[in-house]
């Protein structure tokens, strides 16, 4: 019996360039996140499985649907090096929605990271693949390969809409995403919070007890018994 998957991948927009992935991994998700008021967090429910390093790529979501991983499967065909996949279950825990097997040709694929709401297993097998891995638990269950599922359509994770194409930045703090709109003003922004946390970590590096920049501020505050 034919399953049936409905797949939205035409007119994606060019990876992400070497020099953008590099300013934006050695910021990281917490100076990415001031640096762009619009981006969303996703999930401080969903943990790493490990200390990994930032990755940043674009967003690739993934309608798995609950207990069922045919989808996740088949999006590794059409899938780009780079691509962070973001599998949908609907929060789903009964089951896992992949384990190390799908994670080690994932990363064959040359995928940058998976995020899911649901479950994973295999954990150890996992971790030694060394594919970053965003879950929001375990579960030793496998899920069924029956479909339907969607692939580049929008998914709701943890209460954010993830759309095809977002530029995602993850590390071991979390995962951000923005739209392409806001990237020229992202990295704009981010010269001013590097200059600031430069100058802090002098600062620090000098001995001193309180940040300049925050001298004005503190100056404004009144205390009371």
């Amino acid at each position: 019996m034919n399953k049936t998957i409905s797949l939205h991948v035409q007119n994606r927009l060019s990876p992400l360039t070497d020099s953008v992935c590099q300013l934006l991994g050695q910021s990281g998700t917490g100076p990415v996140s001031d640096a762009c008021p619009e981006a969303m967090a996703i999930g401080s429910t969903l943990s790493p499985l490990d200390n990994y390093d930032c990755v940043v790529g674009r967003a690739l979501p993934v309608d798995a649907g609950p207990a069922d991983n045919l989808t996740v499967w088949s999006s590794l065909k059409f899938a780009r090096p780079g691509d962070i996949l973001f599998v949908s279950t609907q929060r789903c825990f009964e089951t896992s929605v992949f384990g190390d097997l799908l994670v080690g040709f994932a990363r064959n694929c040359g995928i940058g990271a998976l995020v899911t709401d649901g479950c994973i297993r295999d954990f150890n097998g996992i971790k030694e693949s060394g594919l970053p891995v965003y879950a929001a638990g375990t579960s030793p269950r496998a899920p069924k390969k029956e479909g339907p599922g969607k692939i580049g359509q929008p998914v709701e994770m943890c209460g954010e809409a993830i759309e095809r194409d977002m530029i995602v930045v993850c590390d071991r703090d979390g995962i951000v995403a923005f739209k392409q709109d806001y990237l020229e003003t992202t990295l704009e922004n981010l010269e001013t919070i590097s200059t600031k946390e430069s100058k802090a970590a002098n600062e620090i590096a000098e001995g001193q007890t309180f940040p300049t920049w925050m001298e004005p501020l503190a100056k404004s505050i009144r205390y009371t018994d």
